[in-house]
């Protein structure tokens, strides 16, 4: 008898069913890493600013920002959560970082005061 197979993206695997015979599940290979960028925009407050991570494979690139490990350089000027969402408690400059599937990436931002310039 013939066996019928599924394949799914998300799970890279492939899954059998049917009757008679053995199978032994196949992981799909996935394309390679190659870099990770960072960008951010406006968060829609004045003190808050969202970031986001780009991991770029070597068929298309991937949104990862939820799953990075962000990290700011000066929490005395800006944090940043889990997502990247960077909250500016006071003026000074940080360099934040999000690093995936330990490639990293890190952009500098500079909060000065406004009166200064």
């Amino acid at each position: 008898m013939k066996a019928l197979l599924l394949m799914f993206t998300m799970p890279l695997i492939v899954i059998a069913s049917g009757c008679g015979g053995s199978f032994a599940p196949t992981l799909m290979p996935s394309k390679d890493l190659l870099y990770v960028t960072v960008g951010c925009s406006g968060g829609g407050q004045p003190d808050r600013i969202q970031c986001y991570a780009t991991a770029h494979y070597t068929d298309a690139g991937r949104n990862v920002s939820n799953s990075a490990a962000w990290q700011s350089s000066n929490p005395e000027v800006a944090t940043v959560s889990t997502t990247g969402l960077v909250n500016i408690v006071n003026l000074g400059k940080t360099t934040i970082t999000a690093t995936y599937d330990e490639h990293s990436a890190s952009l500098t931002l500079q909060f000065p005061d406004p009166l200064s310039e």
